[in-house]
């Protein structure tokens, strides 16, 4: 095969056809390590959000029990903010 009239068209072709290979090898690689990052992202948002979440219930409960609320008006309480903020 001759490709721009040498007879090197072959292997003219063959590094044009390795390099989109690589070159696409790089971009599916690139588009799946992003997709990954952001869903790690969203994973970790979350978890925060929940451990957030805790340490303000712990923290408040904390309060309320020093100022002679009970364990159980507290866990009522926490189950109904629970089922208001689903």
């Amino acid at each position: 095969m001759y490709i721009f009239g040498t007879p090197f068209g072959a292997t003219f072709q063959l590094t044009v056809v390795g390099k989109v290979k690589t070159t696409l090898k790089k971009l599916i690689l690139s588009f799946v390590l992003d997709v990954f990052s952001r869903i790690v992202r969203l994973v970790s948002y979350k978890l925060l959000q929940q451990v957030q979440q805790l340490y303000l219930t712990n923290v408040t409960a904390s309060a309320l029990l020093q100022h002679g609320f009970s364990i159980a008006s507290i866990t009522a309480s926490t189950q109904q903010l629970t089922a208001i903020q689903d």
